[in-house]
């Protein structure tokens, strides 16, 4: 189980250099922070994925396990780690994103900060909305299938 509990959806901007603030509510010390290390990767949607320190080494085990004998698994391995970068929350509580990364994510302006419990993932508004709407289709049967609610 995660130490973290990054909840909620926040729009925010990309400032010039490719500077976000980074929300307080998911700074581990609040507005006080600073210097926390987090792991920027490409997600598997089309976003950018934020890992704190903590969770990214768990991510790195398993990646470490995966049988490089395979070609898709070295192909998956090599496209994942394309543009990985290490970012700290900065004094004036920013973060700094590659332009690599917000050129995959199709971020420009506009950003989505979209908790999901043990990491954060970034988002072009465009693309998050037309995400939502594409899960609303089959969300409550997914539900159902999990049994949250009982």
């Amino acid at each position: 189980m995660s130490e973290y509990n990054f909840l909620g959806t926040i729009t925010n901007k990309i400032e010039s250099q490719g500077r976000m603030k980074f929300p307080a509510k998911f700074r581990r010390g609040g507005d006080s922070a600073k210097n926390e290390p987090f792991v920027l990767v490409r997600g598997l949607d089309g976003c950018i994925r934020v890992y704190p320190e903590e969770e990214w080494v768990k991510i790195r085990q398993k990646l470490d396990k995966i049988d490089l004998s395979q070609q898709k698994l070295r192909d998956f391995k090599r496209c994942f780690l394309t543009d990985v970068s290490e970012v700290t929350i900065d004094a004036q509580g920013r973060i700094k994103i590659s332009q690599n990364l917000l050129k995959f994510a199709r971020i420009e302006r506009s950003v989505i900060i979209h908790g999901m419990i043990s990491y954060i993932e970034l988002w072009c508004p465009e693309l998050f909305n037309k995400k939502l709407f594409e899960i609303e289709e089959s969300f409550a049967e997914i539900a159902e299938g999990l049994n949250l609610e009982g």
